[in-house]
């Protein structure tokens, strides 16, 4: 297998991408060979994109994600886009 790393994206779709990565890894019997990374830090706010790192988004995106790719653990989480209002740190 040429790779064996997924990266996706809750945001994208919207919300469709990783609910696709799931169903073809789980179609194929393929979910233990690949690792999984997606991200966090954009939402759709009064209709347009906005940068987020508020500690409860985090935790809601990562759980949604979790959902979405039903899993129990996603192997690479990580920031989208950093939001400049709220520090690092605090994210």
């Amino acid at each position: 297998m040429p790779f064996t790393f997924l990266d996706t994206f809750g945001f994208h779709g919207p919300h469709t991408n990783e609910v696709l990565v799931d169903k073809a890894l789980k179609e194929e019997g393929l979910r233990d060979k690949f690792q999984i990374a997606t991200k966090f830090g954009i939402q759709w706010i009064n209709g347009k994109q906005d940068m987020c790192g508020d500690p409860a988004y985090v935790r809601s995106a990562c759980e949604a994600s979790l959902k979405r790719l039903d899993i129990d653990c996603i192997d690479f989480f990580y920031v989208h886009r950093i939001d400049i209002c709220v520090p690092v740190k605090v994210t």
